[in-house]
């Protein structure tokens, strides 16, 4: 194995050790709490929009929640509701609401 090979494997490994530890230093139960007062009027308990003009986020990857709620809260991202709601979310409230939806577990049936 080339040097080349082993730094990608070692970076590869450091990643995803990070977003584990991103992962659970979360708390769903926190997460929860925050989905019931904050989200889930649009976005439903479930990840399930309760409107068509909302999107499904249930088993979103939660590295992309995270990201996406940052980009609301810093004006990246504008949504006349999302930016509002995050502005008052704080890294770890992103983190454990994050963790709730990507939590979600659901399966896809393909069409004949």
């Amino acid at each position: 194995m080339n040097l080349y090979m082993l730094c990608v494997g070692v970076a590869s490994a450091l990643t995803t050790l990070i977003l584990m530890e991103e992962a659970w230093s979360s708390d769903l139960t926190v997460g929860r709490s925050k989905v019931e007062t904050l989200c889930q009027t649009c976005h439903g308990m479930d990840g399930i929009a309760t409107t068509t003009t909302v999107p499904n986020i249930a088993g979103q990857q939660m590295d992309y929640l995270v990201i996406q709620l940052e980009a609301y809260r810093s004006g990246k991202r504008e949504h006349p509701q999302m930016t509002i709601v995050s502005q008052n979310l704080t890294d770890e409230d992103i983190e454990n609401v994050s963790h709730w939806y990507a939590s979600i577990k659901f399966s896809v049936e393909m069409p004949e």
